[in-house]
């Protein structure tokens, strides 16, 4: 798996990245694929998308959650697809059923 974190500040990253920013990320090395192809870079978006899965889904209502670790209670608000603040994110993830390898 390959994790993602979202800040960096005075030469230190932390902070878990969301689920937007493995997708926008997801996609933007798809966009690269198509201008150029380099399989170290299909390789890394697959394990985007693996981590993707992994970290975000939610198998057992469908859907994705916003954060990781997954909350334990279904708390609305955090999952994607369900309310006002829906993140991008859900609908930027994978447009297939992924398995580790594009179809």
């Amino acid at each position: 798996m390959t994790a993602l974190l979202a800040t960096y500040k005075d030469g230190r990253a932390h902070l878990n990245a969301y689920l937007d920013d493995y997708a926008f990320l997801i996609a933007a090395t798809l966009e690269l694929l198509q201008a150029r192809f380099s399989s170290d870079d299909l390789a890394f978006a697959c394990r985007l998308a693996d981590t993707l899965l992994a970290q975000f889904e939610d198998a057992e209502h469908g859907g994705f959650f916003f954060t990781r670790p997954r909350p334990r209670a279904v708390d609305p608000a955090a999952q994607a697809g369900t309310g006002q603040r829906d993140p991008v994110g859900s609908a930027r993830s994978p447009p297939w059923p992924w398995s580790g390898s594009p179809p």
